[in-house]
């Protein structure tokens, strides 16, 4: 932790959650203040809340066209189909936030919300849900690693019929042995 004054400014330096040195401009010209953001960032490190200056800058929208970029060199097969998605659905909803938005999943679950209340099923609102997921974890570096909770926005919904068993456990067997016996 370091405090310094340069012309009428004071900077601050302090280790990041790498033990990197992070030098910052306070913009102020009172000590007091200064202090109280040397002392603010280095609690953030050490509760492991620190985020970089420019990871505050990189949008969802940015974090999401870097990853449709990125499976389209890929030759992924249902990039275009994820594209229509993003332009229609969740850039609307997501594109103008900052891409650590995600992590505390506030605005994520209004949007399940508001897509289960319209009458869209749990598979649908988890395929666009992926779509940010997958956005987000490949550009984790780049978000100085900080992680959202995941499974509690994506857990499938025991309670959703979608997700229910064709053929009950005790009649499976009985078929199987009467298709073995036909065959292919």
């Amino acid at each position: 932790m370091f405090l310094r004054k340069d012309s009428a400014i004071y900077h601050i330096k302090f280790p990041n959650l790498d033990g990197k040195t992070v030098q910052e401009s306070t913009g102020t010209k009172n000590e007091a203040k200064a202090k109280a953001m040397l002392k603010a960032k280095v609690a953030r490190v050490t509760v492991g809340e620190y985020v970089a200056p420019k990871v505050q800058n990189i949008t969802v929208n940015d974090i999401v066209e870097f990853s449709l970029g990125l499976a389209k060199s890929r030759c992924n097969r249902n990039v275009h189909k994820d594209r229509g998605l993003w332009e229609k659905l969740l850039k609307p909803a997501f594109g103008h936030l900052p891409a650590l938005a995600l992590i505390d999943g506030v605005k994520l679950l209004a949007y399940k919300n508001a897509m289960l209340a319209q009458g869209r099923d749990t598979d649908t609102v988890s395929r666009h849900f992926s779509i940010l997921r997958c956005a987000y974890n490949r550009s984790k570096k780049r978000l100085s690693g900080q992680r959202p909770d995941w499974k509690e926005l994506f857990s499938p919904d025991t309670e959703n019929p979608e997700h229910q068993k064709m053929i009950p456990d005790d009649v499976y067997p009985k078929l199987a042995m009467e298709a073995a016996k036909v065959g292919t």
